[in-house]
């Protein structure tokens, strides 16, 4: 038997030692026999408690104990492990009586599972201290043994979840790798090192537990082999998802630097904006590898499509952008309103950018970058970039995409300044020439006023030589009087004309506007006319619908506006030739027309008939009069009422056709009966004042003819002198007064020199702001010079 018998009794004293366990424990039996237990010196001084602690448990009775991989020191100092297995016999009062120990030599497997355990340790400390995951797989490749580093590397919470997961699943390449299918194996070094490569590496995409895909790198030092086996393999991993983001980048940044010198380039070489935006649009998209791009520009609160390139630009189709509201929450929007650069990590899950959600992930875009675009200091909409992973815009890309935008705006401002430039210079050219147009249309108008004027006075002061020489009541001077009131009449009109194309140039011309029937007016102002047209031999047609067409006009200007056009049109068209005039109701609009069979307009003269002081004939002879101003009135007289005026001729002796279009009232109302004919009353004392003599005693003679008593006074101071001295039922002031103006005359009055008379101003101040003030200083009225008689003797009634 391999094993020796050691025995002793109650006394621990050794009664028994064979030959074997003399071989084993190194000690003769001469050495230790009658000796006690604890005098032999063969167990190290720090097992000696628990040796002792065996003997008294022995000595009790109880169960003997087994001691395994004892420690023995040999008579020469060497050390034995031993295994010793026990027994006791006791008598009846359970005294001990003797002891059996059975001993067997274990050193060698002592010693091979000390290095086992030295060798774990050392391989624990080993994987402990790595910062990198270490896993170790047996020749079939599943895996044996890995490191903390792993757990965490795979995002697990334990070792133990670590080591459940991959006891279900010991492919990591099955569970792991980010398509969900198998790698190819060459890819992967557990297999390489298994094959036998010595050192290998590789690189592919992971998806870890909680984190989504990761780049890992990794590496094998060569097979495990045992007895020139391969046993198992060794493979070392780590995070390389930040080195490759950053090669990533490398190459997205170069290719942006290239993107930003194309579109430098293009914007040297393009001045045309909408051509610039398509081809930024372009160089981006193809050359930046972005799925969209687009330029959206500001309409009203809409941001609208320029421009846009890409494979997915049929998403700018299904969707809309404004710049508030729900729709001006996404990148775009609030980039406009907030004038700053918008990132929007991802369309999945950003709340901001709900509205677009469905159709940006139909298109496969996840991300987005929205960029101010600017023309001076004011944005004018957006540049867009699009890609097609989330988060896809890093802080670099941001800043080369935006330096390309500042680029782009600078280039649109330049545009701007350039064609400001240009506009300024054109507009300064133009100006140029409307001023020598206008030097030369005042020359133009200074000889037809001149002419004008020269006209009327001629038989004005013939017929007053007549009327000095002539028999009063002889047909001579008959003839002379009416030959005076008609140029005198003639006369009036041209300063009328003159003073409202000044009232309408400056605004100050007053609407009394009522609901009137336009056709009625047309009706009528056409009647009034048609003896003037006939004896020019023309005929005259009206075509007017028996409907009533109702307007929102003053009805004294609008009949002036259809007589100016019958004027204008009887003056160009030879005798023999005809006028139509007609009226129609359309969309909305009442639509005048006055044709003519005369001399045409000429085209270029088509947009400028309706200027002051136009007219088509321009020759010495001035045949057909007039100061060009009654299209001048038509225009600004429409345009007044809300309408407008337009001129259609086919060329010169072919006619032509003025066009006015009036809106039309929504619904007609009332009109007030014209009051009946005032008669003149007769009898009145009046007192007439006015610095020019003739203008006041001529209307004091008028006034005598009519049956009233007229004084005269010359100046304010004899005015008031005079109305303190005599009872006047009317006075008849001038404003413009040499000294004392007629204001000053009339609140002198009011104050007690008129003693209760009407003051009614006659003036040449016949602007609106002349008739507030002459109210304000307290005259009962007021009348234009050159006052209508008529006008006069009715205020006087």
């Amino acid at each position: 038997m391999p094993l020796g018998v050691v025995e002793w009794n109650s006394e621990y004293r050794v009664t028994r030692f064979s030959r074997r366990a003399e071989e084993i424990l190194g000690w003769a039996a001469a050495d230790v026999l009658g000796r006690r237990l604890d005098e032999i010196p063969w167990v190290p001084e720090e097992d000696w408690p628990s040796v002792r602690a065996v003997m008294r448990d022995m000595s009790s009775g109880a169960r003997p104990v087994n001691v395994n991989a004892n420690r023995n020191l040999r008579k020469d100092g060497s050390v034995v492990h031993c295994e010793w297995y026990n027994s006791t016999i006791h008598d009846s009062a359970g005294r001990l009586v003797s002891a059996l120990s059975l001993v067997l030599d274990v050193t060698g497997r002592t010693i091979a599972e000390q290095a086992t355990r030295e060798s774990r340790a050392k391989l624990d400390s080993a994987l402990a201290s790595m910062t990198d995951a270490v896993f170790i797989s047996d020749a079939e490749g599943r895996f044996v043994e890995f490191n903390d580093a792993f757990a965490t590397f795979h995002r697990f919470a334990s070792r133990d979840e670590c080591a459940r997961t991959f006891g279900e699943y010991p492919d990591l390449l099955e569970v792991f790798t980010a398509d969900g299918a198998r790698a190819p194996v060459e890819r992967w070094a557990v297999p390489r090192a298994l094959r036998g490569e010595t050192v290998t590496n590789a690189e592919y995409v992971l998806r870890r537990k909680d984190t989504g895909e990761t780049w890992v790198g990794s590496y094998s030092f060569g097979p495990l082999r045992r007895d020139g086996e391969i046993v198992g393999s060794v493979v070392v991993a780590r995070d390389v998802t930040e080195r490759k983001r950053a090669e990533e980048e490398l190459k997205i940044v170069t290719r942006l630097y290239a993107v930003l010198s194309r579109v430098n380039e293009a914007i040297v070489r393009i001045r045309d904006e909408q051509a610039l935006y398509e081809e930024v649009c372009r160089i981006v998209a193809d050359e930046g590898g972005f799925p969209l791009v687009w330029v959206g520009l500001v309409r009203d609160r809409r941001i609208v499509p320029a421009a846009s390139w890409g494979r997915a630009a049929g998403y700018l189709g299904e969707i809309e952008v404004e710049v508030d509201g729900p729709l001006g929450q996404g990148p775009t929007g609030v980039c406009v309103r907030e004038r700053r650069p918008v990132i929007n990590d991802d369309f999945g899950v950003n709340p901001s950018t709900w509205p677009w959600r469905q159709p940006t992930l139909r298109y496969g875009l996840r991300a987005s970058a929205a960029f101010p675009l600017a023309r001076g200091d004011q944005v004018i909409g957006a540049l867009t970039f699009y890609a097609a992973e989330p988060g896809a815009f890093t802080p670099k890309q941001v800043n080369l995409l935006e330096a390309l935008c500042a680029d782009l705006s600078y280039a649109l401002d330049a545009m701007r300044q350039e064609r400001l430039r240009s506009d300024a210079e054109r507009a300064l050219r133009q100006s140029e020439q409307s001023l020598r147009e206008a030097d030369r249309r005042k020359d133009d108008f200074l000889g037809m006023l001149s002419h004008e004027l020269r006209n009327p006075l001629a038989p004005i002061r013939n017929s007053v030589y007549i009327l000095n020489h002539a028999d009063p009541a002889g047909e001579p001077a008959r003839r002379a009087r009416a030959v005076i009131q008609r140029q005198t009449e003639h006369l009036t009109r041209l300063v009328d004309d003159l003073l409202d194309v000044t009232r309408i140039a400056r605004g100050k011309i007053e609407l009394r506007r009522e609901r009137i029937d336009v056709a009625d007016v047309v009706r009528r102002t056409a009647e009034d006319l048609r003896a003037v047209l006939s004896s020019r031999d023309l005929e005259l047609v009206v075509e007017v619908p028996p409907a009533r067409l109702w307007v929102h006009a003053d009805e004294t200007r609008l009949a002036q506006v259809v007589g100016n056009l019958l004027h204008n049109a009887g003056k160009f068209t030879p005798p023999g030739g005809r006028v139509e005039v007609s009226v129609r109701a359309g969309d909305g609009i009442a639509e005048l027309r006055v044709r003519d069979t005369g001399v045409g307009i000429e085209p270029e003269l088509l947009e400028r008939v309706f200027e002051p002081f136009v007219q088509s004939e321009r020759s010495l002879a001035r045949t057909q009069g007039g100061l060009g101003l009654g299209l001048a009135l038509v225009k600004g007289i429409v345009e007044l009422h809300g309408g407008s005026v337009r001129a259609e001729s086919a060329g010169p002796g072919r006619g032509a056709e003025l066009v006015v279009i009036l809106p039309l009232a929504s619904t007609p109302e009332a009109r007030s009966a014209p009051a009946g004919e005032t008669t003149p009353g007769a009898g009145r004392r009046v007192l007439v004042v006015d610095d020019n003599r003739d203008a006041a005693e001529s209307l004091a003679q008028l006034l005598e003819v009519r049956g009233h008593t007229a004084d005269v006074a010359f100046d304010g101071p004899t005015a008031i002198r005079m109305a303190g001295a005599t009872r006047y039922d009317v006075i008849l002031c001038d404003i413009g007064l040499p000294g004392m103006s007629g204001y000053e005359v009339a609140t002198a009055l009011r104050n007690g020199a008129g003693n209760g008379a009407q003051l009614i101003a006659v003036s040449g101040y016949a602007q609106p702001e002349d008739l507030a003030r002459a109210a304000d200083a307290g005259f009962d009225g007021h009348v234009a010079k050159p006052a209508d008689p008529e006008r006069i003797l009715q205020l006087l009634a």
